[in-house]
């Protein structure tokens, strides 16, 4: 079975394949949980790619020694404040309590958990996330880490950048600035640390191309063949991750799928349907007339954390969406995912994001006990890796919201 065929059955039988009570821990909505949601029948209208008011940036002509993994930094923080997070509300606000460095690092976790809140000492943050932060609000006073600016015209002077979740086996650092993944993938893109997209030697960022739509990058080059090519590059952030049992071993050991989005986002949706509309047009027009150009495309979902083993769409969130992916793979756009590590210092508050590897699109292949089963399929069974195990999981009620 090809990964176009699996991702299509997921899509399309969320509803028969997880059982209800996954379904409610997760937030899955009743909208994303029927198999009739599909992606509308009505195209997106795409235009011819506009030039594109943002500077033209150079790659590195090659790609530097690789020092490993503590070498790939993509993003600095100069002045991080720790915090405990009280309530997230309003969708961009949050109130977190500030704490001293001393307080932060004293202690075991429990001991600072159940310190009461100091209610002196409560700030409203900016909440750079607009969806509903699936399994990062349970823990009570979670631990955060905010940035800090001094410009004068900023309404709020602090902005949540993570948030410290139990995943039922160690406390993971997540980062919730949404927009931040588009830094990170520009440095990486620039430092040739993304190879899976090929070569290229130049991009430029949020490139119209659409007649509603930019996409985040277009990287540009010409091959060995003399042949010009580019890429449409569309950045996600992920921070929700699902736990799963590991499909090949049988054992029990918990394994982690990072899984976008949280919630029905139409916004994704559109940005992957116009992607793929894009490609399946450039090639029917390369049939009749020799392209002047090569066009690719790919999605990367950068999973700002450092717990996962795997990343997929979401049909459990938004099967339209993961329906959308499927096809999109169909047409050959990449569907790539990258961990990345948050890595706070509280003892001088500062800290960075640290690029780990390239993670797998989550597949499994029946047993061949599974596959004789007459209940049993791709979905389903796929479906009960991803059963609640130990580890954390929502009982929020998922919304429909726009997401990055």
């Amino acid at each position: 079975m090809t990964l176009v065929d699996f991702l299509l059955q997921l899509s399309t039988t969320a509803k028969r394949s997880t059982p209800l009570l996954l379904r409610h821990r997760i937030g899955v909505s009743k909208a994303t949980a029927t198999p009739d949601t599909a992606p509308s029948k009505k195209k997106a209208r795409v235009a011819v790619p506009s030039p594109s008011k943002s500077a033209v940036i150079p790659i590195l002509p090659a790609a530097p020694k690789d020092g490993g993994e503590d070498s790939k930094i993509l993003f600095t923080y100069d002045r991080l404040v720790p915090g405990r997070l009280v309530r997230r509300y309003k969708r961009f606000l949050a109130d977190v309590e500030l704490v001293d460095a001393e307080s932060a690092l004293g202690g075991t976790p429990e001991a600072r958990d159940a310190v009461p809140v100091d209610d002196a000492k409560v700030v409203t943050v900016y909440c750079p996330n607009t969806g509903p932060m699936v399994g990062l609000l349970e823990l009570p006073n979670a631990r955060v880490q905010l940035s800090k600016s001094d410009d004068p015209k900023r309404k709020y002077q602090y902005t949540l950048e993570m948030v410290q979740v139990d995943n039922g086996e160690r406390r993971v650092w997540v980062g919730v600035h949404s927009t931040l993944a588009n830094r990170m993938v520009e440095k990486a893109i620039a430092a040739q640390w993304l190879p899976e997209l090929g070569r290229f030697s130049t991009f430029q960022r949020e490139v119209t191309f659409a007649a509603s739509s930019r996409v985040d990058f277009v990287l540009s080059g010409t091959g060995s063949d003399g042949v010009a090519r580019e890429k449409y590059v569309e950045v996600k952030s992920v921070s929700f991750a699902h736990p799963t049992e590991s499909p090949s071993s049988g054992a029990a050991a918990t394994r982690f799928c990072a899984l976008f989005p949280d919630t029905v986002s139409d916004r994704a949706q559109k940005h992957v349907a116009e992607l793929t509309e894009l490609i399946e047009r450039r090639a029917a027009r390369a049939t009749d007339v020799p392209a002047p150009k090569e066009t690719s495309a790919a999605v990367v979902f950068v999973v700002q954390r450092d717990d996962c083993h795997e990343f997929a769409p979401s049909f459990l969130h938004d099967a339209a969406f993961a329906a959308l992916c499927a096809r999109a793979a169909e047409k050959n756009v990449q569907l790539l995912g990258y961990a990345v590590a948050l890595e706070p210092d509280e003892g001088n508050g500062r800290g960075q994001a640290r690029l780990l590897q390239a993670l797998p699109l989550y597949t499994h292949t029946p047993s061949e006990n599974e596959a004789n089963d007459d209940n049993s399929n791709v979905a389903s069974q796929s479906t009960k890796q991803m059963k609640p195990t130990k580890a954390r999981t929502t009982k929020n009620k998922t919304t429909s919201q726009t997401r990055k």
